[in-house]
C-alpha cells in the first residue's frame, strides 16, 4: 500500500486546507469576534472625491466595547464628513482624544491617516454599524484618463471577513469602451463592470492581514471639478501594469488548474485499487486492549512518526511543527518569543515572532538524531539561517515564499523521511498486489464499459442509457472502495487505539486525582505528541488548572529551552504561541489550494478575476478591531 499512499492523501487534501484555515480563525481567548459580511457603497463625484459607505456586520462572542479603523491617505487627499451610525440613528461625536461612552465616536485625523474609534455594548449578538466618509481629491487626473486606485481594504485589520461586496458608482457620461476595471487581493476575488456607472468587486473569505485593492480608469469629462492632476499620459503604463500582473496571476491559476485536473484521473486511479480489498482486507483488527485512558505513552517513537500511525501515512505540517518542539525540548535549541516591525505604507507596528537559537553543544550531525530530524536543523540553520545559529519563524516563511521550489522539494522529502522512518514498526500491512490488480482491472473495464455504452446509447437515442449510467456509478462505487482497504497491521491497531486512550487522557486529565497526574517536566515530552494528535490548546487548558501558572514547585514550563517575551509572561499564551507556530509553517505548504478554482484575470480592465500584484494603491487601506 506504501505505493500508493499518496492518493489517499489526495483524498484529504481538502479536509487538510479546512482545518487549517479553522486553525488560523481559532483564538484561545474567552472571547472573539468576526466579520460574516462587508458591504461598501462608494460613489465617484465631479470633483474628484468619493463618497464612502461601509456596511460592516460583526458577531461577538463575549463582551465587547468599540470598533476602531484607521484609514491612510496621500498627500493632498483629506478624509471628511465622518459620520458612524447602527441602525439608521447617528452616533454622537466625541471631539476628544479618548473613547467615551456607548453611542459616540471620535476621529483622530493626522498628516498621513484618520483614526475613527466608536463605542457600543455587546456581548453575544451580532450588530450592524456603518461608516460614511467622504475622500477628496482621491481621482487622479491624466492627460488621457482619470484614475482612481484605491485600497478599500487595508491589510491591518485584525480578522478576516467572510463575504466582502464592493459597488463603486461613477458619474454618467461614459461609453460601454470608456471603463477599465482591475482587483487586487487574493485571486479568488472577482471584478464585474455592471454598466457605464456600476463597477464591482467581490470575494469570499477574505482573511485576516489580506488586502482589496480596487482601480478604475474612465473618462476624465466625467469629473470636470477634479484637481488633483498629474500633466501626463498614464493609460498605456496603466495596461501595461496591469497585464504583467494579470499575466503572472494567471499563469499560476493555469499551473494551479492543470495540477487539479490530474486529481480526479489519479483519484479515480486509486480507487480502482481499493474496493474488494476492503472487505477482505480493510476492517481493523480488534485491539487487546479496551481501557478508557492511557497515562503513558504508548510508543518510543518521534511525534512525526506518530503522525504517520494517527492518519493513515499522512504527514501534515503539524508533524514538522512537532518535531521543532521536540527537539528543542531535548536542547538542540532553544525558542524565544520576540517581536519583529511590520512596515505598512504608512506606519510600523509590531507581530510577534519566534527565535530558534542552536545550542552550541549540539550538533546537526548529532548521531542520535534520526534522518527526518536531522533534516528539520539543516533547513532552519544551514538552509535559512544567515549565521547558522540563529534563525525566526518569519525568516523560515520568507525563505518559503522566495525559494518555493527548494522548499517543497524540501517538503516532499521530508515527509519520505518519516515516511520512511515509520515504515520501520509495520504500523501497516501491505496488501497482496496481485489481487488489486484484478480487482483494479475489473473497475476499470466496469467504468469503460458504461461510458462506451452510454455514449452509444445517446447517439441512437436508445433504452438503456439508464443501465449505463447505473454501470459506470456502480464502477465509481466499486472504484472508491478499494482506496480505503488499507488497515493498521495488529502491532499497528494495538498502539493506534492505545494513543487514541492516551488522547483521551490528555483531555480529561484535570478531573483525575492529582496523584495520578504526571509531573510537570513530563508534560513537556507529552506536549509535543498532542500536537499531531490535535489537542495542544486542549493540554495546555487542562495544565493550567493542575498546575496554576505552569509552575511546579520551583519548576516552570519549558525551562531551559523556552523564553517569553518580558512583557507577556503569562503562560496561559503558550496556546496562542503553538497555533502560529503551526500557522506559519503550514501556510507556506497549503496557500496554493486556494487559487485552482478562481477565475482568470484581465490584463485588458474589461473585469474577471482578481490580480495577485499592484495591491497597495494610492490610499485607503489601513486597518482596525475589536475593544
Amino acid at each position: 500500500m506504501y505505493r500508493y499512499k499518496w492518493l489517499l492523501q489526495l483524498t484529504i487534501i481538502v479536509a487538510i486546507a479546512m482545518f487549517t484555515l479553522l486553525s488560523f480563525a481559532e483564538h484561545a481567548e474567552a472571547r472573539s469576534y468576526s466579520f460574516p459580511e462587508l458591504n461598501i457603497e462608494a460613489e465617484i463625484l465631479e470633483d474628484g472625491s468619493m463618497l464612502v459607505t461601509e456596511e460592516r456586520t460583526a458577531n461577538f462572542n463575549g463582551s465587547f466595547y468599540g470598533l476602531y479603523q484607521w484609514i491612510y491617505t496621500q498627500p493632498g487627499e483629506e478624509i471628511v464628513d465622518i459620520i458612524v451610525l447602527e441602525n439608521g440613528q447617528p452616533y454622537e461625536f466625541n471631539p476628544g482624544t479618548e473613547f467615551g461612552p456607548p453611542g459616540t465616536y471620535l476621529v483622530d485625523s493626522q498628516p498621513e491617516s484618520v483614526y475613527i474609534d466608536w463605542s457600543f455594548e455587546a456581548t453575544d449578538e451580532q450588530r450592524t454599524f456603518t461608516l460614511q466618509y467622504r475622500v477628496l481629491n482621491v481621482v487622479r487626473v491624466h492627460e488621457d484618463v482619470a484614475e482612481l486606485y484605491y485600497q478599500f481594504i487595508g491589510d491591518d485589520w485584525e480578522v478576516g471577513v467572510e463575504q466582502v461586496e464592493i459597488n463603486l458608482k461613477l458619474p454618467e457620461g461614459a461609453q460601454e469602451n470608456d471603463i477599465r476595471a482591475w482587483g487586487h487581493g487574493p485571486l479568488h476575488g472577482n471584478v464585474t463592470i455592471n454598466n457605464t456607472q456600476l463597477v464591482t468587486w467581490d470575494i469570499d473569505r477574505l482573511s485576516a492581514r489580506a488586502s482589496l485593492t480596487g482601480r478604475v480608469t474612465f473618462p476624465v469629462e466625467l469629473v470636470p471639478a477634479a484637481t488633483n492632476k498629474t500633466g501626463e499620459l498614464a493609460l498605456p503604463l496603466i495596461l501595461e501594469q496591469e497585464q504583467k500582473w494579470a499575466d503572472e496571476a494567471n499563469k499560476r491559476r493555469e499551473q494551479a488548474r492543470v495540477n487539479w485536473i490530474l486529481v480526479p484521473i489519479i483519484f479515480i486511479t486509486g480507487l480502482v485499487y481499493s474496493i474488494i480489498m476492503w472487505s477482505r482486507h480493510g476492517k481493523a483488527y480488534k485491539a487487546s486492549f479496551e481501557g478508557d485512558y492511557y497515562r503513558e505513552l504508548p510508543g518510543a517513537y518521534t511525534p512525526a512518526e506518530l503522525g504517520c500511525l494517527w492518519r493513515f501515512d499522512n504527514v501534515r505540517a503539524e508533524d514538522f511543527t512537532a518535531t521543532i518542539m521536540d527537539l528543542a525540548r531535548r536542547g538542540y535549541f532553544s525558542i524565544e518569543e520576540t517581536t519583529r516591525d511590520v512596515k505598512g505604507l504608512f506606519r510600523t507596528t509590531e507581530a510577534i515572532d519566534y527565535k530558534l537559537t542552536l545550542h552550541p553543544s549540539k550538533s546537526i550531525k548529532d548521531t542520535d538524531l534520526l534522518d527526518h530530524e536531522q533534516r528539520v536543523l539543516q533547513l532552519l540553520f544551514e538552509d535559512v539561517a544567515t549565521d547558522n545559529k540563529t534563525v525566526t519563524f518569519h525568516e523560515l516563511e520568507t525563505y518559503s515564499e522566495k525559494h518555493d521550489k527548494a522548499f517543497m522539494k524540501f517538503w516532499d522529502a521530508w515527509k519520505k523521511k518519516v515516511q520512511k522512518q515509520a515504515r520501520s514498526h509495520r504500523f501497516f500491512e501491505a496488501p497482496s498486489s496481485g489481487n488489486v490488480g484484478k480487482h483494479a482491472i475489473a473497475g476499470v473495464v466496469g467504468f469503460i464499459l458504461g461510458i462506451i455504452i452510454m455514449i452509444w446509447q445517446i447517439a441512437i437515442d436508445g433504452q438503456f442509457i439508464a443501465a449505463s449510467i447505473a454501470l459506470i456509478i456502480a464502477s465509481v462505487i466499486y472504484i472508491i472502495s478499494l482506496i480505503f482497504h488499507q488497515r493498521r497491521s495488529r502491532e499497528g491497531q494495538e498502539q493506534y487505539v492505545k494513543w487514541q486512550a492516551f488522547r483521551r487522557f490528555l483531555q480529561h486529565f484535570s478531573n483525575m486525582d492529582r496523584h495520578d497526574i504526571p509531573s510537570l517536566v513530563v508534560w513537556e515530552h507529552y506536549l509535543v505528541y498532542a500536537i499531531p494528535l490535535g489537542v495542544a490548546k486542549k493540554v495546555i487548558e487542562q495544565l493550567q488548572l493542575v498546575y496554576p501558572n505552569l509552575q511546579q514547585d520551583n519548576y516552570r514550563f519549558g525551562h531551559g529551552w523556552y523564553y517569553y517575551n518580558v512583557h507577556a509572561m503569562n503562560q496561559a499564551s503558550l496556546g496562542n504561541n503553538i497555533d502560529n507556530m503551526t500557522t506559519t509553517i503550514s501556510q507556506s505548504v497549503q496557500k496554493s489550494i486556494s487559487t485552482a478554482t478562481s477565475q482568470t484575470s484581465s490584463g485588458s480592465g474589461g473585469g474577471g478575476g482578481f490580480s495577485g500584484g499592484g495591491g497597495g494603491g494610492f490610499s485607503g487601506g489601513g486597518g482596525g478591531g475589536a475593544r
